[in-house]
């Protein structure tokens, strides 16, 4: 079966060498493990300092599955100043800029790289947007947040409607055509935001989004119980205890959010599975979470 036969599906994503190897190379591993026969992916990095030893790394990850793609886009945000250097890289905010560094694609995902794929994307990626700028997951934790009052910028009418931007279906066609890019950047530039690019997507496509199962962006804390008594109230409010359950029960895509980095801890069984189906050799990865609690102890 020749490649144009196959359901080619471009996916983004936007970090810096000190994530090309791990989270970026478990990531991908997850993500073509679970690929239908017929499901290639074109991988595109968007970065300003990912080493050449770093991408000949990935591209090796990627060359291990054969039919998928990968490619390097070397992308620095000048003139643009932002309020929260010292919390979040520059890579980060590249995903505002999707829009014209992609010019020739007018439909992508954008994925962190702290994802576990546990299925497949071709039946979302074939999601008509039309003129909605993206695909989305709802964010629980957003939802309990603005339930209670504790989400700074976002009144009750984005409850329910707040999303977590580590996983999106963006309309790069629809962006342009209303210049979505400068006023996600004009925004960012401007205010402090807990959650910088997040924040300034949610209200420049206000309105704009469809929204995605839970399912397909489960935050790895979600499975605490307590984290699952706190989001229940919000969760009943809306009707959604079933959706939330079924994403806990079922998830597609696993989220590593804020701590939860397995590389760091050494929990999550799943991640470790896929860390050692992909050709970062696990021992090294083992020794540094050593190295990491000795030097904590230290303290």
């Amino acid at each position: 079966m020749s490649n144009k036969e196959k359901n080619q599906i471009p996916v983004v994503f936007a970090f810096n060498n000190g994530w090309a190897k791990v989270p970026g190379c478990v990531c991908l591993t997850s993500l073509f493990e679970n690929a239908k026969e017929d499901t290639v992916y074109e991988i595109i990095v968007v970065h300003s300092d990912i080493s050449q030893e770093n991408q000949d790394l990935m591209t090796l990850q990627v060359q291990k599955y054969k039919k998928h793609s990968i490619r390097f886009i070397q992308q620095e945000l000048k003139d643009f100043h932002y309020s929260n250097e010292v919390r979040f890289s520059h890579d980060m905010y590249t995903r505002l800029c999707l829009p014209e560094v992609l010019a020739e694609y007018d439909k992508v995902f954008y994925a962190d790289a702290d994802l576990i794929f546990l299925t497949d994307l071709s039946h979302l990626y074939a999601t008509d947007l039309g003129e909605d700028y993206l695909g989305a997951v709802p964010c629980v934790w957003g939802i309990d947040a603005i339930a209670r009052n504790e989400l700074k910028g976002f009144e009750r009418e984005y409850l329910g409607r707040y999303f977590n931007s580590g996983f999106i279906l963006m309309n790069l066609a629809a962006m342009r055509k209303d210049g979505a890019q400068q006023k996600l950047l004009d925004l960012a530039g401007a205010g402090d935001y807990a959650s910088p690019d997040q924040d300034v997507l949610n209200i420049v496509c206000f309105g704009k989004v469809q929204f995605f199962h839970l399912q397909y962006n489960t935050y790895l804390n979600y499975f605490a119980s307590s984290v699952q008594e706190r989001f229940a109230p919000a969760l009943q409010e809306l009707n959604r205890q079933e959706e939330f359950q079924e994403a806990i029960s079922q998830p597609a895509i696993i989220h590593c959010t804020n701590v939860h980095k397995p590389w760091v801890t050494g929990d999550c069984p799943i991640w470790w599975d896929y860390a050692q189906k992909s050709v970062i050799p696990v021992k090294s990865i083992l020794r540094s979470i050593k190295k990491a609690g000795q030097k904590g102890r230290r303290r």
